[in-house]
């Protein structure tokens, strides 16, 4: 299998190495590999015609994905500049799926695209609608105060709100994520809040109905995920990106509740399990009129095939 990538740059940039995976919870985590492969192995990549900059790169590339999380917004794309300079490049996901053959050219909601590999930095975004041809025609409000990428970092670049906001729902915007991309034995669990109407939300284990419930996290506003602490009420740690981490997860029903509810719950799923080493992000979507609240698992370490991620919207 050919690797696939964007490269954003007149020089080549080291590939993301795609492995073909299933969809299911106990998929053994492959990372994303870099190699800069030249001689016609299964690591040389594809190279889409995108330029972003006229120099070389020297140092390894930045990794990011698109989420489209918008539960009444189209199949979207992401364009990306370096910050200020108002030169938009892309869109992106459309140059993968040109150069995979691979996949669609964009994520409806709630799909996450796989990563795509570029220069580190800081740049705007910019989401239009997928299968567009440039990025001259926007969705929304282009965003400009988003954090620099890191050299050989991943980042989660997510559409969230609504287009045609009513009542309380929020309106669109661009949420950055940075992720994790590695992990001991156990498990890393993130939690992302993307429904535009349940503004603030708790994940954990059990159910309220049950009297079973123990929560992972609590507060989650709307375009944030969980926040980094020394330690929750379980003792338990979470790092700088959100993610906490679990002996293990294997045979556990999750729940979502507004936070500060006795009874009511949000998203509830069956009986969810996860090989030792994953990284899993889980995103509430929907929640809205436009789609019903859901709970998304990103299997944010496993191997990618063609244009989209690892993501299953969990029963």
């Amino acid at each position: 299998m050919k690797a696939a990538h964007i490269a954003i740059a007149a020089a080549t940039i080291a590939p993301v190495v795609l492995a073909c995976v299933t969809a299911d919870d106990d998929v053994n985590p492959v990372l994303p590999a870099v190699d800069g492969g030249a001689d016609g192995s299964a690591q040389d990549a594809i190279v889409a015609d995108v330029a972003v900059t006229p120099t070389a790169v020297s140092s390894p590339p930045t990794f990011l994905r698109i989420a489209n999380w918008s539960p009444d917004s189209p199949a979207v794309d992401l364009c990306i500049a370096p910050h200020g300079t108002g030169g938009f490049l892309g869109p992106l996901i459309g140059a993968l799926a040109a150069s995979t053959d691979s996949g669609p050219s964009g994520v409806s909601f709630p799909i996450v695209s796989a990563y795509i590999s570029v220069p580190p930095g800081q740049y705007d975004a910019r989401i239009v609608v997928a299968g567009a041809s440039d990025c001259a025609a926007g969705i929304g409000t282009d965003a400009t105060s988003l954090p620099t990428l890191a050299a050989s970092g991943f980042a989660t670049f997510a559409l969230v709100g609504e287009a045609h906001p009513s009542g309380g729902e929020a309106a669109l915007k661009i949420a950055v994520f940075l992720d994790d991309s590695s992990s001991s034995a156990a498990v890393a669990l993130r939690f992302v809040n993307a429904s535009p109407e349940l503004l603030e939300v708790d994940l954990g284990t059990g159910t309220l109905s049950a009297m079973n419930f123990t929560p992972l996290f609590q507060g989650v506003q709307f375009a944030s995920a969980s926040m980094p602490v020394l330690t929750d009420a379980s003792g338990a740690s979470i790092d700088k990106n959100g993610y906490e981490t679990l002996s293990k997860l294997a045979n556990v029903t999750l729940s979502a509740h507004l936070t500060g509810a006795a009874t009511d719950s949000v998203a509830t799923t069956v009986p969810v399990s996860a090989a030792s080493g994953s990284i899993l992000t889980i995103a509430l979507v929907g929640g809205t009129s436009a789609a019903l609240a859901a709970l998304l698992e990103c299997v944010d370490n496993a191997g990618t095939v063609g244009t989209l991620e690892n993501c299953t919207l969990l029963p």
